[in-house]
């Protein structure tokens, strides 16, 4: 950061970020004044402080952090906010007093003047409420919206790839899988949560659940495995083996279940938070879930948001309307050690294993030549594969590398006009592989 003359050598280490550190992004609004704050917790030292925070000119809807930069060859460490306006702003979580963000996907949509028609908008038309960054394709962003819409980015040109119209209301939540590159996860206002591969999105798999879906999880133990919280307070299981079916729901609050988090070391363990003061918690690990305890959080009025800290299996953050932000051990409950500690990881899974090494393995990943609209993939091949993909994604531990995947966007060009009816040669082409280089920071 920017060293003044007068900051003496005490000052710049408490500033500095150590590598045991772990870094909180929150977004906060107070009156009429938005920003994201970055805080930083120290379990060993005890230390739990904001360090800086960011003005914004937009009420934050969302966040999603970023390991890629695309002003630089360097990884990065950036944030992606979803925003009213609506677009999506990317700010450099490392820089200090920033004035503007290093990059804006969208346009901000201009009131119509009366008896004009809208023009096209090269992004959302409405607040972008879910963002979901690509860890196997890290130049990739999908965004939901109020507009119905899921959008697919490409980070390295700040163009909008592809449009997914599979919903017909707000599109509230959207997440990758994160064994398989193509394949996403959204849930909607519309009652359905929906699995499909982002080259035929046409080939949909939906999952009725009678709510409007709050959130969508992957399970990170078994990935073919989802969870979505709802507008009625349950929470519902399904299996992207099993279109149209869930296995099973919970009815896990009397209010909506506005946050839930998996835990990426304990197999089952699943926390979940709404607008009554408790965090519940529950062992998802068997074909019937079973409630182990609440904790209270009587100064947190809502629940929004919560997340395991990556390297500490039972300890979540929390934050909502009011109370700030909460860590919280969830090991304090006898519970939890008497179920769990049998299960308990000493590693995240073997999936999550490229962003908590240094050097991540080779992976075989998503094509993006494959997102071309004009020139999709054939429909019932992707939804025989689609879960053969997953598995087979999970069960390999090393994966053939090629091209870098800066190559890969080059030869991208999803706004391409070309005929509708998919070559058949290129879909039996061998697909140009990529090797993931860059080194993944510590958060």
């Amino acid at each position: 950061y920017m060293q003044n003359a007068e900051d003496d050598d005490e000052d710049v280490k408490d500033f500095t970020v150590q590598h045991s550190d772990n870094l909180f992004i929150v977004g906060r609004t107070e009156a009429s004044l938005s920003h994201i704050e970055v805080h930083v917790y120290n379990e060993e030292a005890e230390d739990f402080f904001q360090h800086h925070d960011i003005l914004l000119a937009s009420f934050p809807l969302c966040l999603e952090w970023l390991y890629y930069d695309p002003g630089s060859e360097n990884a990065g460490n950036l944030v992606a906010v979803g925003l009213m306006t609506p677009q999506v702003e990317i700010w450099d979580v490392d820089v200090i007093d920033a004035v503007e963000p290093v990059a804006l996907l969208g346009e901000k949509v201009k009131k119509k003047k009366k008896g004009k028609a809208q023009g096209p908008v090269a992004g959302h038309t409405r607040e972008v409420m879910g963002l979901s960054w690509n860890a196997l394709q890290r130049n990739v962003l999908a965004s939901s919206s109020a507009d119905t819409t899921v959008r697919i980015w490409d980070l390295a040109t700040g163009v909008s790839l592809r449009t997914l119209d599979h919903h017909h209301d707000k599109v509230q939540t959207v997440r990758w899988n994160p064994a398989s590159a193509p394949v996403l996860l959204t849930g909607a206002f519309d009652n359905s949560v929906c699995v499909l591969d982002s080259r035929a999105p046409s080939a949909v798999a939906a999952f009725k659940t009678g709510s409007a879906i709050e959130q969508c999880l992957w399970d990170p133990h078994s990935p073919n495995r989802f969870f979505a919280s709802c507008e009625n307070g349950h929470v519902y299981c399904g299996d992207s083996r099993n279109p149209g079916k869930m296995a099973f729901n919970i009815s896990a609050h009397n209010t909506p279940v506005s946050a839930m988090a998996l835990s990426p070391h304990a197999p089952g363990l699943l926390v979940t938070g709404a607008a009554d003061q408790t965090l519940r918690l529950w062992d998802v690990n068997g074909p019937e879930p079973a409630f182990l305890t609440s904790y209270p959080v009587a100064d947190m009025i809502a629940v929004y948001t919560l997340n395991f800290v990556p390297e500490l299996p039972y300890t979540v953050a929390a934050a909502g309307h009011r109370g700030g932000i909460r860590v919280i051990d969830l090991a304090e409950a006898s519970a939890v050690q008497r179920v769990f500690n049998s299960r308990l990881n000493n590693a995240p899974p073997a999936i999550h294993k490229e962003l908590n090494s240094l050097a991540g393995p080779e992976r075989d990943d998503l094509d993006l030549d494959d997102l071309d609209e004009d020139d999709d993939l054939d429909d019932e091949d992707v939804v025989e594969d689609m879960a053969a993909d997953i598995d087979g994604e999970e069960e390999d531990e090393e994966e053939e590398g090629g091209d870098e995947m800066a190559a890969t966007m080059e030869r991208m060009n999803i706004e391409k006009s070309s005929s509708a009816a998919a070559d058949a040669d290129k879909k039996d082409k061998k697909k140009k592989k990529k090797k993931t280089k860059s080194k993944v920071k510590k958060l």
